[in-house]
């Protein structure tokens, strides 16, 4: 019979049913690595080289202790939770692992995997964005019933997604830890933003710099920081980026967002200060 695992619970969920269940010798099964498959989904791209190395050298000694959770497929199982493991186990030559197979479908074995990388802290930045865009996807989620189901809010899933709207060049920078998501919000919506990103990673520069100068370049390095600060106080307030453009006579306030739902939670904002 097919279990039903609360997921809005997070990760922790799934290990409580697993290792209750784990107690007994009949629940783990010995499957062998040929027949394992990764998760297309898996919301985790890369695997450090030296974190695989050491993990491979702890199993070549000790074994997989903590069995993978797998599901069945058409031509084996696919891993749900212990990609990691898994690469680790074929580093060190074993030719079988120890498992345990659930009937989990795709939705709930994508939410799992993102689940488990976010409590484990091993996405980066562009990992993640994309995992949240994905999950929208699957689920049919809004913003806001996704920040519930992974415990974050509705403002730190828009703020990580719009970083997908850099171009990949720079999304690239962020993977590889050359340059920091901080970094990366900052350069949103410029439209020198890649010449930008080349002079963080050239100079080193800190977030504040950068902030710094590209407040300068948007008023011909006379902006005052009095309204640089206003500007990061709105985006802070709405979740988004908003940019001030001063003119002789006045000015206009702009807001950048990337999915229309952005804009419609704006707009419910709004009104709801406004009643």
């Amino acid at each position: 019979m097919k279990k039903n695992y609360d997921l809005g619970r997070g990760i922790s969920a799934l290990f409580e049913n697993i290792d209750a269940e784990a107690q007994k010798a009949s629940d783990i099964v010995s499957i062998p690595i040929s027949s394992l498959q990764p998760n297309p989904l898996q919301p985790r791209k890369h695997f450090g080289e030296q974190e695989l190395r050491d993990l491979s050298a702890s199993i070549e000694e000790h074994g997989v202790i903590l069995p993978l959770v797998v599901r069945v497929v058409k031509g084996g199982y696919e891993i749900v939770a212990g990609e990691r493991r898994f690469k680790a186990a074929q580093k060190a030559g074993l030719a079988t692992v120890p498992a345990i197979v659930r009937e989990i479908s795709t939705q709930e074995s994508f939410s799992i995997a993102l689940i488990e990388n976010l409590q484990r802290e091993n996405l980066n930045a562009i990992e993640e964005s994309e995992a949240f865009s994905n999950l929208l996807k699957i689920q049919d989620f809004t913003q806001e019933q996704l920040g519930k189901h992974i415990g974050k809010t509705r403002s730190y899933i828009a703020n990580s997604l719009r970083l997908l709207t850099l171009p990949q060049n720079i999304q690239d920078l962020v993977k590889k830890g050359d340059i920091s998501a901080a970094h990366a919000r900052t350069l949103i919506g410029r439209p020198n933003n890649e010449e930008i990103a080349e002079k963080i990673v050239s100079e080193k520069m800190s977030v504040r710099a950068v902030e710094n100068m590209i407040a300068q370049e948007a008023q011909g390095g006379d902006m005052d920081k009095d309204i640089a600060s206003i500007e990061r106080s709105l985006s802070l307030a709405l979740g988004l980026t908003t940019n001030i453009h001063l003119k002789k006579n006045g000015g206009r306030i702009e807001i950048l967002f990337a999915r229309i739902e952005e804009l419609e939670t704006l707009v419910a904002q709004l009104y709801n200060k406004e009643s």
